[in-house]
Parts: structure tokens; C-alpha cells; sequence
């Protein structure tokens, strides 16, 4: 976790206050997202859902806000990069995410940003899957539902895996996989060196945001406790070389080493599990654990597959609980955000063993962000000289006074 001191989280950082609107607050996380600063865009999300929650009076309605905002909140991460690695910026400014899809015009590929909505299961390639298996126990999870090119067709339309690709880049590929050899030879080490190892890069990084699509999702499918994803290679996520491949070493990438892995099948590669564990223990390992706590403090199994999620009980406890986990849980960076925007709801100290004893407390949620990264602390940083600045200031004018 990090926070990206550029100006719009410079700016959105220098717009936190006491008693901002929810449209303030909305204009807040904007710049968060456009600064790339994950953590602080899903703290501020979810105050500005605390406090529609408790304006008002009806309990299904603060239901629906709450349980959006801390889906919407672990999506953070996933819809920050997909803003990056599209070029688009549509989850920063609609919480929507927008592809890069190929059409044919003509005969020949383009490109057009299609609006892919909300769903990042299907953004990311993947699908709900129930299995069953011996004595009737059924288990639930996401498969990769899309292979990272089907090459068997004749519509190359784009990477059906990772729809943030300029699918041009698969263009190239089809000219050069449909050559002759000889013309294989004049154009291989320019496919090489525009291929720039993307689709392998782009699966390393869904499987670091798996984690996270994981929580968003079992939100409203608890019952999911598992998932598939590509398998990584290391191999195929080079950086693009300083100097020009030669050309054999080209060929034999393209042809021997990428070729076969650009299919998803049983014969070629199968996906990797990662059970339900292994992923919470990776996004704790990565500094948030507090996403965990907050997931598990939300998130209650239905009795019977395919019944509706239990339904939360928004009380006034259980929003002191939620803020609690967010001052308390969390990096010092964001507990002090959390401060500053919710000043007048922090719960006493009295009260924080009713807050206990409502959603438990287990303390390993804590463990592996205690400290936070540097990145994190220098959150800290800019925030105490920021507080110096506005000390000078006001010292300022009681002088001039």
C-alpha cells in the first residue's frame, strides 16, 4: 500500500476536513482514485456511506448503502489499476469500468472503449462455478471463464482475458503467427519489441488483485470459497530489453515460448487454485488486513446455498463497530484520516468493549500492518506538515490580529 504524492492526492489529501457533504466527500475519492491511492479512496467511500447510512431512518435502505460501499471498497485496488493499465478513467470518476474491445471495419482491427459496467468478475475474465463433489458437498468459486486468445477463430478480436489491452497488440501477433516463415523473419523482432510481455504482466497482476476481487464478491455470494487463475510466468514477464533481440532468440520466443501459452487448456496450461486462505492470508501479507476485518465483520454465510445474503443490522452499535475497525484497524495513516473526517463519531473509549464484544476482535487482523510500509508512513509525513503549515498559519493571524 502507498499513497502517490502527485497533485491529485495532494490535493484530495488537503481537501480532508470536519463536516464534509457527501458530494464533497465523492469529489475526494475521485482524486484519491486518480492518484492511484487505493486505501485512502475506500476509507473516504466508506465515510461518505456512514454518513448517508445514518441520515436515514430506514433499515433496508442503509443496508443496501453500506453493504455497496464495502463491496465498492475492496474494488478500489481492481478499479485503479484497470483506470491505469486502460488508459481510461472511468472507475476514478463513474465507479465504472471501460474496455478496450476490438471491432473489424472494413476487414481490418480496431479499437473502441466499450463501457463494461460494474463487473469485474467478468472484466477479469471470470465466472462463478458450483461443483459438486463426493457426498453431496457442493463447493463455490470463480474460474477463469475466458482464455487469453483463442487462436482457433477467425475473429481476432481482442484479448479476451484482459480487456484493458489495446487488442492492436493482437493484431501484430495474428500477422506474425499467419506469416510465412520467410516473413516471420522480417517482422519478428518488431513483434517482439511491441509485444512488450503484456498479457503475462497482466496476469501477474490479477492474480495480486484476486484477493480483492474475492472479498468485493462474497459480499453478495459468501458462499464462494475459492478461485482459478492463470498460472504465472516469470519467464514471460520480462522488461522490453535495452538492446534489440537478435533474431533467432526472437523467433524462439514468439514461436516456442509464448506461442503455446496464449491458449488456456487442460493439454497447455491449467489454472492455479487458490483456496479462500490462501488469498486473505495474501491481502494481509500486502498491509490489509483491515479489508479482512471489515469483510468478516459484514460477511455472514446463508444456511442453504443460493439463499440471499443474511442481512446486516445497521444499528447504531453496528455503525460505531464499523468505524471503530476503521480508526483502529487500520494503518496510522488512514486512522487519522478516518479522525479527521469523522471527529464527532468516534466511539469513547467506554463503548469499546460493547464494540468488542458486537463484531469480535480477533487480533491477527492487525499483524501484518502494524507498521505499514514506508510509502504508508509517508502519508504521515505530509499529514504532520500539513499540520505545521496551518499552526504557522493560524499563529499568523492571531498575530496580525
Amino acid at each position: 500500500p502507498e499513497f502517490s504524492a502527485n497533485i491529485p492526492g495532494i490535493v484530495a489529501f488537503c481537501s480532508v476536513g470536519e463536516e464534509l457533504t457527501p458530494d464533497e466527500l465523492k469529489d475526494i475519492r475521485e482524486r484519491f482514485r486518480f492518484s492511484g491511492s487505493y486505501q485512502e479512496a475506500a476509507v473516504v467511500g466508506l465515510v461518505r456511506a456512514i454518513l448517508l447510512a445514518q441520515e436515514s431512518d430506514d433499515a433496508q435502505e442503509r443496508e443496501i448503502i453500506l453493504r455497496s460501499a464495502m463491496r465498492v471498497a475492496f474494488l478500489e485496488r481492481p478499479g485503479i489499476y484497470f483506470d491505469h493499465a486502460s488508459g481510461h478513467s472511468s472507475w476514478a470518476r463513474e465507479g465504472i469500468l471501460t474496455g478496450n474491445i476490438g471491432i473489424h471495419r472494413r476487414g481490418k482491427l480496431g479499437s473502441k472503449a466499450t463501457s463494461l459496467g460494474d463487473d469485474f468478475v467478468t472484466a477479469f475474465g471470470l465466472e462463478h462455478v458450483s461443483l459438486k463433489l463426493q457426498h453431496g458437498i457442493i463447493k463455490h468459486g470463480l474460474h477463469v471463464n475466458k482464455p487469453i486468445e483463442n487462436f482457433t477463430t477467425e475473429r481476432w478480436s481482442h484479448y479476451r482475458s484482459f480487456p484493458w489491452i489495446d487488442p492492436l497488440h493482437l493484431a501484430m501477433l495474428k500477422e506474425y503467427y499467419e506469416a510465412s516463415s520467410d516473413s516471420k523473419e522480417e517482422i519478428a523482432i518488431e513483434t517482439f519489441r511491441k509485444y512488450n510481455f503484456s498479457i503475462h504482466q497482466s496476469i501477474r497482476s490479477g492474480e495480486r488483485l484476486l484477493p480483492y476481487l474475492m472479498l468485493a464478491e462474497r459480499v453478495d455470494f459468501p458462499e464462494l470459497s475459492y478461485a482459478y487463475w492463470f498460472e504465472t510466468r516469470p519467464e514471460l514477464e520480462a522488461v522490453e530489453p535495452d538492446e534489440i533481440l537478435p533474431l533467432d532468440q526472437a523467433i524462439e520466443f514468439l514461436d516456442e515460448i509464448l506461442y503455446p501459452c496464449l491458449e488456456l487448456g487442460d493439454d497447455v496450461q491449467s489454472p492455479v487454485h487458490h483456496s479462500l486462505g490462501d488469498l486473505i492470508e495474501d491481502i494481509k501479507k500486502r498491509g490489509d488486513g483491515w479489508m479482512v476485518r471489515l469483510h468478516d465483520f459484514i460477511v455472514r454465510t446463508p444456511e442453504r446455498y443460493n439463499d440471499p445474503p443474511v442481512l446486516f443490522e445497521w444499528d447504531s452499535i453496528a455503525i460505531e463497530t464499523l468505524i471503530n475497525i476503521m480508526e483502529t484497524d487500520v494503518p496510522s495513516n488512514l486512522s487519522r484520516l478516518v479522525q479527521n473526517l469523522l471527529p464527532e463519531y468516534m466511539p469513547a473509549t467506554e463503548d469499546l468493549e460493547m464494540a468488542k464484544a458486537y463484531g469480535g476482535y480477533p487480533e491477527d487482523y492487525r499483524e501484518a500492518q502494524s507498521f505499514g510500509s514506508f510509502e504508508s508512513q509517508s502519508t504521515d509525513d505530509l499529514q504532520e506538515a500539513l499540520d505545521r503549515i496551518k499552526e504557522e498559519l493560524r499563529k499568523r493571524e492571531e498575530s496580525s490580529e
